[in-house]
C-alpha cells in the first residue's frame, strides 16, 4: 500500500515482513479481513460494527501480550485500511519518541463520498496548489476531488477538442496523485449537446461521453472512459436504451468494480445524479441527508405514504439498509417502480412550497399509479406540482395543462377545456384511451 510505504519512510521506521507474529518484536497487523488471523478475532473490547460499514475500520494498540507493542488494524474494504493507516500516521505525528498510549478506535464514516469540488468560487487554482490540495486530502479521509475549473476552455466550450499534450499531462498527474492518495470513484454519463453535457458536470458526473440516441459509443469508447478516470470505482449513466448492453460488455472487462444504473433518458441520468450516493442507506435516500435522532419515526411515516413501508420493514436492516449492491454485499436491491416510489417518500418528508415530477408513474403498474395519485393529491394540497408526463390519463388531474411540442406551448387549459378544443391534446388523449376501451365506449369522451 502506497500510503503505508509513505508513512513508513516518513517516520524513518525499519521493519521487514512477516506471516506470523514475531516474539520481542514490534508487531503491526494490517488487513481488511477481520478472520484473517486469530489476534484479529480475539480483541477484548473492541466495539467491531465499525466494520460493517463501508470504510470502517478499527486500530487498536497494546503491550499486554509483548513488551514492545502490537499494533493491529482491521479496516472494512481496503478505503478502511487507509482510513486506520492515516489514523495511525497522525497519532505517530503527535507522539513523543515514537511512543504513545494505548488506544481503541473504531470509526467509520458517515458520508461516503468526502471531498473538494473545483470550480464554482474565487479564483482559479494553479496546477501546483491542485496537487497539494490532493495531497492534503487524504490526511482528512477525503477521498473525492471534482475537477471543473472555470479557467479550463477544454473542458468548458472546447469540450469538443483533445487535450494539448501540456495540458494532458497535467490532468494525468492529478489522476496518479488521486490513486497515490487514495482520492476515487468517478460517474461517467453520455450525452449530447454543450447544454446537456454542462448539466451533468455541474451534478458531479466526472466523465461525459459523446452520444446519443443516433450515435452510440462503441464498448471501447466507455472503457477508454472508465480507464482514463483514474478511478478505483465507477459508475456508467447510458442515458439511452441501445447503450446500456455496451456499458455491460464494458463493465464485464474492466479491471475496477463498475456499477451501472439502466438510464434509458437523458431525465432519468439527471434524476439519478440528484440522488446519487452508491452507500447511501433507505433512510438517508428519504430525507437526502444524514438522519439524526428523531427523524425515524417521519421516515417510516414517508415510507408508508409511498407505499413502500412493507417493503422496507422486510430488509434485514430496515430503513438503515444500503440501496445497493455494486460496492456493498450487505445491500438491497429495489425495483424501477419501488425507486420512484423513494424518491415519492420525499414529498411526504421534506417542507416545500413547489415540487417538480418528472414521469413519477412511469414504472409504476395501473393501480399503483393510481393509489400513487390519489396519496399525492392529499399529500400535495395547497403546494405547487408541476407534473411533467406523457401519460396523459394522469394530466385530468391538474388544474392547469400545458402542451408542449419542439419547445414551444401549443395549448393550455383544464383537461376539459382542451378535450371541448378538440386540438392535439384530444387527439393525443383519444389515441391513448383506445388502446384501454373500444367501439362506442371511445366516443364518449365523458368517460375520460
Amino acid at each position: 500500500m502506497f500510503s503505508f510505504c509513505i508513512f513508513i519512510l516518513q517516520f524513518r521506521i525499519s521493519y521487514k515482513l512477516s506471516e506470523n507474529i514475531v516474539e520481542n518484536e514490534a508487531n503491526l497487523l494490517i488487513t481488511s479481513d477481520k478472520d484473517h488471523c486469530q489476534t484479529c478475532k480475539n480483541i477484548n473490547g473492541v466495539d467491531t460494527t465499525a466494520l460493517d460499514k463501508s470504510n470502517g475500520y478499527v486500530l487498536y494498540t497494546s503491550d499486554n501480550e509483548n513488551e514492545k507493542g502490537e499494533i493491529i488494524i482491521i479496516g472494512a474494504d481496503e478505503d478502511g485500511v487507509f482510513n486506520g493507516v492515516m489514523t495511525l500516521k497522525q497519532i505517530f505525528e503527535q507522539g513523543i519518541d515514537g511512543t504513545f498510549a494505548q488506544v481503541n478506535i473504531a470509526d467509520y464514516p458517515n458520508i461516503i463520498q468526502r471531498g473538494v469540488i473545483e470550480g464554482f468560487y474565487g479564483y482559479p487554482w494553479s496546477f501546483e496548489a491542485r496537487v497539494d490540495m490532493i495531497r492534503d486530502m487524504s490526511d482528512f479521509k477525503m477521498n473525492t476531488y471534482m475537477y471543473a475549473p472555470k479557467d479550463d476552455p477544454y473542458h468548458r466550450d472546447k469540450w469538443r477538442e483533445l487535450y494539448p499534450e501540456k495540458e494532458a499531462k497535467e490532468i494525468r498527474e492529478l489522476v496518479e496523485t488521486g490513486k497515490e492518495e487514495n482520492v476515487d470513484f468517478a460517474v461517467i454519463a453520455v450525452a449530447s449537446g454543450h447544454g446537456i453535457r454542462e448539466l451533468f458536470k455541474s451534478e458531479g458526473v466526472n466523465r461525459i461521453i459523446s452520444g446519443g440516441q443516433t450515435m452510440n459509443p462503441s464498448t471501447k469508447d466507455i472503457m477508454d472512459a472508465i480507464t482514463n478516470s483514474g478511478a478505483k470505482k465507477a459508475i456508467i449513466l447510458p442515458n439511452n436504451g441501445n447503450i446500456i448492453m455496451a456499458a455491460k460488455q464494458a463493465a464485464e472487462v474492466s479491471e475496477i468494480p463498475v456499477g451501472i444504473v439502466p438510464t434509458k433518458t437523458i431525465s432519468q441520468g439527471l434524476t439519478a445524479m440528484l440522488s446519487f450516493d452508491p452507500d447511501a442507506s433507505v433512510e438517508e435516500n428519504v430525507i437526502m441527508d444524514v438522519p439524526t435522532v428523531g427523524d425515524e419515526a417521519y421516515i417510516c411515516s414517508a415510507l408508508e405514504s409511498a407505499g413502500l413501508g412493507d417493503k422496507v420493514k422486510s430488509f434485514e436492516d430496515g430503513i438503515h439498509s444500503v440501496l445497493s449492491k455494486e460496492f456493498n454485499s450487505h445491500g438491497e436491491i429495489l425495483s424501477g417502480g419501488e425507486s420512484q416510489k423513494i424518491a415519492i417518500a420525499r414529498l411526504y418528508a421534506r417542507k416545500y412550497e413547489i415540487a417538480v415530477l418528472d414521469e413519477p408513474s412511469s414504472s409504476l403498474d395501473p393501480l399503483a399509479e393510481k393509489d400513487m395519485y390519489e396519496k399525492l393529491l392529499s399529500a400535495t394540497e395547497g403546494k405547487t406540482v408541476i407534473y411533467i408526463s406523457h401519460n396523459l390519463s394522469s394530466a385530468r388531474l391538474s388544474d392547469r395543462i400545458l402542451l408542449f411540442q419542439e419547445g414551444k406551448i401549443i395549448e393550455e387549459g383544464t383537461h376539459c377545456e382542451l378535450m371541448a378544443l378538440n386540438g392535439k391534446y384530444s387527439e393525443m388523449f383519444r389515441l391513448q384511451a383506445a388502446g384501454y376501451v373500444s367501439g362506442e365506449e371511445s366516443k364518449d369522451e365523458t368517460q375520460y
